[in-house]
């Protein structure tokens, strides 16, 4: 069972540490399989002290925008150390996803992954002669604007329940805003949320926003995530699927 490093995103080059010698730059190769509903592209570059992984994605699709994605990336160095990455891509609080036969970043900002030890009982592991670098990418579940899905039920699962608790935390900060004013409301901010999810990616990016506009624009930012929440709520609610 592989353990995923997850970057969670509110649709947001990726900088990997420690990863032995330097390398030219390893094409990412697609391997969702048949019939995929995205296509994938990218390249890293594998160096001592710093790399950076690029990973692009295209919509096949001709007539329906993406809502919510799930995509595994996995690198694997010189050294046969295996890196699984996992990107999740949520919309649900935006009033536009990523339209039909559109372009979009699966890897973005700048992010940094502890690697692990480039030394195993005090002896340092070089790079294997055996073991050529390489990296792929999978579409691993699809959500599409009008609610239909592609790809594994039980990670999309897992995914759309985590909008319920977004929304209860939005609303939360309402009310501690309303209720107890601006540094209540930097005190909730503060809460630690779970690393990899949707709530921490959100969390996080509205601590960024109290900090540069004020607890007033932050509480209008808040509202309009929730309007944008209940608008796509009730579309699929009435959308066939």
């Amino acid at each position: 069972m592989k353990t995923y490093i997850v970057a969670s995103a509110i649709w947001f080059s990726l900088t990997i540490s420690a990863f032995g010698q330097a390398s030219p730059n390893i094409q990412v190769q697609d391997t969702t399989g048949s019939n995929p509903p995205i296509s994938l592209k990218g390249s890293v570059q594998l160096g001592k002290d710093k790399s950076t992984c690029i990973v692009t994605g295209h919509n096949l699709s001709k007539t329906k925008g993406l809502l919510a994605m799930v995509v595994d990336v996995f690198v694997t160095d010189s050294r046969g150390y295996p890196l699984p990455l996992r990107y999740e891509h949520e919309a649900f609080f935006k009033l536009h996803g990523i339209g039909p036969d559109a372009d979009f970043d699966v890897t973005g900002g700048a992010v940094d992954f502890p690697m692990g030890n480039e030394q195993i009982n005090g002896v340092q592991v070089e790079p294997r002669s055996d073991i050529t670098p390489h990296a792929e990418a999978m579409a691993r579940f699809v959500q599409y604007e009008d609610g239909t899905t592609w790809g594994d039920a039980q990670i999309g699962a897992a995914l759309i329940a985590e909008r319920a608790q977004v929304q209860t935390f939005l609303s939360n900060l309402l009310t501690t805003y309303s209720d107890k004013g601006a540094s209540a409301l930097a005190a909730a901010l503060s809460e630690p949320q779970p690393l990899g999810t949707t709530l921490h990616s959100m969390a996080e990016g509205l601590k960024v926003d109290m900090a540069d506009s004020g607890p007033e624009a932050l509480v209008i930012r808040i509202q309009k995530l929730l309007a944008a929440a209940q608008a796509r709520a009730a579309k699929l609610s009435a959308s066939p699927q």
